[in-house]
C-alpha cells in the first residue's frame, strides 16, 4: 500500500499544539507512517494525556460528539 505524501508539519494536537513530527507525539504502532495514535473530529493529539484533557473538556464544554 502506497501513503500518499502529505506535508507532516501541518499537523498538530489541538490540545497541547504539539506538531507532529516533534519528540513525544504518539504514532500509531509506534510507526509515523501510520499516523497519529489518537484522534477526534477536531483534529489529531499528541498522547494519552491530551486525549483524556481533550475528552473532559469536551464533556465540561458540552460538544462531546
Amino acid at each position: 500500500m502506497q501513503i500518499p505524501h502529505i506535508e507532516l508539519d501541518q499537523f498538530h494536537c489541538v490540545e497541547c499544539n504539539k506538531h507532529f513530527t516533534d519528540k513525544g507525539f504518539n504514532y500509531y504502532s509506534g510507526n509515523i507512517e501510520y499516523g497519529p495514535a489518537y484522534f477526534s473530529d477536531e483534529g489529531v493529539l499528541c498522547s494519552p494525556q491530551c486525549a483524556l484533557d481533550h475528552f473532559q473538556r469536551r464533556t465540561r464544554e458540552g460538544t462531546l460528539k
